[in-house]
C-alpha cells in the first residue's frame, strides 16, 4: 500500500466517521490521487475513485458521482467490477429520494436497471456470488416494477436457489452488506406482486428461525418476525426499508399494493395487513 493511498484513505474514513464536510470537501479537491493511475497502484486508484463517488453521493452531487464510477469501472480489475456497479446502483437508489418529476424519475429507474443487469454479468465466481447476483436482481426487479414492468421484475429472480445466508455471516452486520442494503427492495417486489412463493423464498435467505419460517403461523406473522429480526441485526436493511417510506409517493403510481402495505404499516393496522397478506397467491 502506497503512502499516498494510506494518507488519503485515512482522510476519507475519518471524514466519513466524523461526518466532517470540510474534510471530505478537501479530500475530493485533492488531485494527488491521479498519480496512483499506474500499473503498480491501479487498484488504489480505483478505490480512490470509489471513495470520491461516495463523497459526491453524500453531497447530493449525483452526476459527479456517476463520473467517478465510470472512471473506476474503466480501471477496475475483472474481479472488482461488480463492486463498482454495486456502488453505482446505490447511487441511483438514493437519487430517488432527491429527485422529482416523472421523466427524471423514469430516467433514473431505467439507468438503475441497466447498471444492475451489467452488474450481474460482472459477478465473478466465488462462495458469495449467489448473494452478489441476488443483490443485483433485487435492484433490477425493484426498478422494473417502478417502471411498471411486472413480468420483467419476476424474470429477474429466475434460476436462483435462494440459499440461506450462513449464520456467521448473518450475525456479522458488515458481512454481505451489499445484500442487506438492497433486501427491503426485494421484499417490496414480492409484496407488490402479492407473490407468496417469491416472498417465502426471499425470507428463507435472510431468516435464521426455521421454526417461524416453516411453522403454522400466518404469512404476515412470518414476514413481520423476519423483518424485525433482520432490522435488529442489519442497519443497512433498516435503512433500505425506511427509504421506502421516504419515496412512498413516488412509488405509488406503479406500485399500489406496496403503497397499501406502507400506509397500513405506518398506521399500525395489523388486522388489515393480515387480510392483505392472506390475499397473496
Amino acid at each position: 500500500m502506497s503512502d499516498l493511498f494510506s494518507e488519503l484513505k485515512l482522510q476519507y474514513t475519518s471524514g466519513i466517521q466524523n461526518q466532517d464536510a470540510k474534510s471530505l470537501n478537501a479530500f475530493v479537491r485533492d488531485e494527488r490521487f491521479l498519480t496512483l493511475k499506474t500499473d503498480e497502484t491501479r487498484q488504489e486508484y480505483v478505490a480512490m475513485r470509489c471513495y470520491r463517488a461516495e463523497c459526491f453521493i453524500l453531497f447530493g452531487s449525483f452526476d459527479e458521482a456517476i463520473k467517478e464510477c465510470r472512471f473506476a469501472l474503466a480501471y477496475a480489475s475483472e474481479k472488482k467490477k461488480w463492486e463498482v456497479y454495486m456502488l453505482w446502483a446505490k447511487l441511483h437508489s438514493l437519487q430517488l429520494v432527491y429527485t422529482s418529476g416523472d421523466s427524471a424519475l423514469t430516467a433514473i429507474a431505467q439507468a438503475a436497471v441497466m447498471v444492475a443487469q451489467k452488474g450481474r454479468k460482472s459477478v465473478p465466481k466465488s462462495k458469495d456470488s449467489e448473494y452478489q447476483n441476488l443483490a443485483f436482481a433485487n435492484i433490477e426487479a425493484f426498478f422494473q416494477l417502478f417502471l411498471g414492468e411486472g413480468d420483467a421484475a419476476r424474470k429477474a429472480y429466475q434460476n436462483f436457489k435462494f440459499t440461506p445466508v450462513p449464520i456467521p455471516q448473518y450475525n456479522d452486520e458488515n458481512a454481505l452488506d451489499y445484500l442487506f442494503a438492497n433486501y427491503a427492495k426485494a421484499l417490496a417486489v414480492a409484496i407488490e406482486l402479492k407473490d407468496e412463493k417469491l416472498l417465502r423464498n426471499l425470507m428463507k435467505v435472510i431468516s435464521i428461525d426455521d421454526q417461524t419460517l416453516y411453522g403454522e403461523q400466518s404469512l404476515f406473522k412470518v414476514f413481520h418476525t423476519t423483518l424485525v429480526t433482520t432490522m435488529d441485526t442489519h442497519p443497512n436493511f433498516s435503512a433500505d426499508f425506511n427509504r421506502l417510506f421516504q419515496i412512498k409517493n413516488k412509488l405509488k403510481p406503479t406500485m399500489k399494493e406496496l403503497d397499501f402495505f406502507l400506509t397500513s404499516t405506518s398506521a399500525n393496522m395489523s388486522q388489515a395487513l393480515e387480510v392483505f397478506f392472506n390475499g397473496f397467491e
